[in-house]
C-alpha cells in the first residue's frame, strides 16, 4: 500500500487520517475504547482493538467528506500509525 495511515483515538472515537493528504478518512464511533487498529485487504478494511480486548472490523471507504465529520469533545488522542 502507497499510503501512511495514522489511527488517532481517544476512548469511544476514532479518525484515521492520510498522511500524504493530512486529511481524516474515517471517523467512527465504536462500542469498545480503541487501543490500537491495522489496516488489512490492500487497505480495505480497519481492524481496531480495545483494551478490553474486543476486535472489530470496519470496511474503509475511499473517501468521506469533511461536512460528514463531527469533532470529538475529548481534546487528547492516542495515535499509532497503521502499516
Amino acid at each position: 500500500m502507497d499510503n501512511s495511515w495514522l489511527l488517532a483515538a481517544r476512548d469511544d472515537i476514532f479518525r484515521v487520517y492520510d498522511m500524504a493528504t493530512q486529511e481524516t478518512v474515517y471517523w467512527e464511533n465504536s462500542v469498545w475504547p480503541v487501543k490500537t487498529g491495522l489496516l488489512s485487504n490492500n487497505g480495505k478494511t480497519l481492524i481496531t482493538s480495545s483494551r478490553n480486548g474486543h476486535i472489530q472490523f470496519w470496511p474503509m471507504p475511499k473517501r468521506i467528506f469533511k461536512e460528514d465529520i463531527s469533532e470529538p469533545k475529548a481534546k487528547k488522542f492516542h495515535a499509532a500509525k497503521l502499516t
